[in-house]
């Protein structure tokens, strides 16, 4: 393993301009898919034997994210298209080869620069990112781009497979999928709050709707209001004289807002907060995975609305807690 320390580089990474997000666009309720028909969509072969015992999902947030959780004790290593490993998943936690272009172009959804560190041919370098096994990266070999769309009476113009090589063990393996034309949705996932917009006096909560839909919190009190993160670990952090952001919180990691570096801060929910402020602001939203939509639609059986899942949100403040909670609800085409 290479010791050769790569210099720094911060690259913020945001999705949308939430934490300026008008109250008007704000709502009691969020529709998490605003288009009932989609173009394509990625899906994802049966999983290698050979993989059986790692966990590995592809799912559709806020861009096509495969998620990997690998407690085998075997190494699992993400390859680029020239067969050079930029993600290690295994006894160590989650590791980035930080000279590798591909680290760059895959932890985040929006593009990211590469630092001139981070070329072809270059010495690895891998530095530790998280202390859990598991990890998730955008890869970008499963973008849909225009060959992979439909033509006009919705079917796939252009039947394209995708590739993703990997090593087990030093031993070659692969993930493998198709893009395909997305079948016409039966209904819609609505989320909604079913507890009090108020969860401590002076503190206001609202949807924002989207594919995932996010949170918007006002912190009007003279408190701070620390948010949860889905291991109960502190995740954010809106005081009145700005916002912050535990930078070791898996939470935070997976929010689509966190820093690319070349020296990034090790993940881990049980490690005490690193706090890197956000905004100057007192209002923050951020893209809540909790009250995200199933992966897939209820069967065609299901004709009337159902409540689909239950999400809640813990929050603090002092020693007062509370908790946001919600719903995702399902809404067939017909009773829309």
């Amino acid at each position: 393993m290479a010791t050769r320390r790569a210099p720094r580089l911060v690259v913020r990474t945001t999705v949308g301009a939430l934490a300026l997000v008008a109250p008007a666009l704000l709502a009691d309720r969020a529709h998490c898919h605003e288009d009932s028909r989609a173009q394509a969509v990625v899906s994802l072969d049966r999983i290698p034997a050979r993989l059986a015992r790692v966990k590995i999902q592809l799912q559709h947030t806020l861009g096509d994210q495969l998620l990997v959780e690998n407690r085998t004790g075997t190494p699992l290593e993400v390859l680029d298209e020239a067969g050079v490993a930029f993600l290690r998943i295994g006894p160590a936690g989650a590791e980035a080869n930080v000279t590798a272009p591909a680290w760059y172009e895959t932890v985040a959804v929006d593009r990211v620069a590469i630092p001139p560190t981070a070329y072809a041919g270059a010495t690895p370098v891998w530095t530790r990112v998280g202390i859990e096994p598991s990890w998730g990266w955008f890869d970008r070999r499963l973008r849909i781009d225009d060959d992979h769309a439909t033509d006009g009476a919705g079917r796939a113009a252009h039947t394209t497979r995708w590739t993703i090589p990997l090593r087990f063990g030093g031993v070659p393996i692969a993930l493998q999928g198709r893009f395909r034309a997305a079948s016409p949705r039966a209904g819609v996932f609505t989320s909604r709050l079913t507890s009090s917009n108020e969860p401590f006096p002076g503190v206001r909560v609202r949807l924002v709707g989207g594919r995932v839909p996010a949170l918007y919190l006002e912190n009007g009190g003279d408190q701070p209001v620390v948010v949860l993160g889905e291991a109960g670990e502190p995740f954010l952090r809106i005081a009145p004289d700005g916002t912050s952001a535990n930078i070791r919180s898996p939470t935070w990691q997976r929010s689509g807002k966190a820093e690319v570096t070349t020296t990034p801060p090790v993940v881990d929910a049980k490690a005490a907060p690193a706090w890197r402020t956000q905004s100057s602001t007192r209002n923050y939203a951020w893209i809540e995975f909790r009250a995200a939509p199933p992966e897939d639609e209820p069967p065609a059986a299901a004709r009337v609305p159902m409540i689909v899942r239950r999400w809640h949100v813990p929050l603090r403040r002092g020693t007062a807690r509370a908790v946001v909670d919600g719903e995702v609800e399902w809404v067939p085409q017909r009773r829309l």
